[in-house]
């Protein structure tokens, strides 16, 4: 095992995981960039869409159309009566 770990300029550790589980393991990666605009357009157009639909559209995954609905859902900008009535008392004083 160390002879061929030399010979291949690899690390015995190496060699010893790939005699355990030789298998290739998916590389996990972030879910592809979507543009706003192309959401948005899609949502206009497909109101009652399912993500795998929406997504084979876009030209990505599933979860890629998940995180980017997520991503902009519209928070209110409205502050919540305490925090207004807090404000208030900051700028007063």
């Amino acid at each position: 095992m160390r002879t061929a770990a030399k010979l291949y300029d690899m690390s015995p550790t190496t060699i010893i995981n790939w005699k355990k589980d030789i298998s290739i393991k998916p590389i996990v990666r972030a879910p592809r960039k979507i543009s706003n605009d192309a959401l948005k357009q899609d949502i206009t157009d497909y109101p009652d869409a399912y993500y795998y639909e929406r997504a084979a559209r876009l030209g990505c995954s599933k979860s890629g159309v998940e995180a980017a609905m997520k991503a902009r859902i519209k928070q209110s900008t409205a502050l919540p009566e305490c925090k207004g009535r807090a404000m208030l008392e900051y700028q007063i004083s």
